[in-house]
């Protein structure tokens, strides 16, 4: 994707919501390229939350954690228990 945002451009809302669905799926921070490309594409209107956790439980992270991890109740739970981000 062209004309990434830098991590300091995101709102904090963006970053928090983003590194929440890292947390929840794959037991870690978000990296900074998983912050600009999904940040951007959320603050752009390119991609929801919802397709942004569903990317990252299919990912091949996601699949080489352990199976129990993989299988917490927590880490399939709905985007309205999440803060959503605003984006309009």
């Amino acid at each position: 994707m062209d004309n990434l945002k830098d991590v300091s451009e995101l709102s904090d809302m963006t970053k928090n919501s983003i590194d929440e669905l890292y947390n929840i799926i794959l037991r870690r921070n978000a990296d900074t390229g998983g912050l600009q490309y999904f940040g951007t594409s959320l603050e752009n209107g390119k991609i929801t939350l919802s397709e942004i956790r569903n990317a990252i439980l299919t990912s091949d992270e996601f699949y080489s954690l352990p199976v129990e991890t993989r299988e917490l109740k927590e880490t399939y739970m709905s985007n309205e228990s999440w803060q959503i981000v605003n984006q309009t």
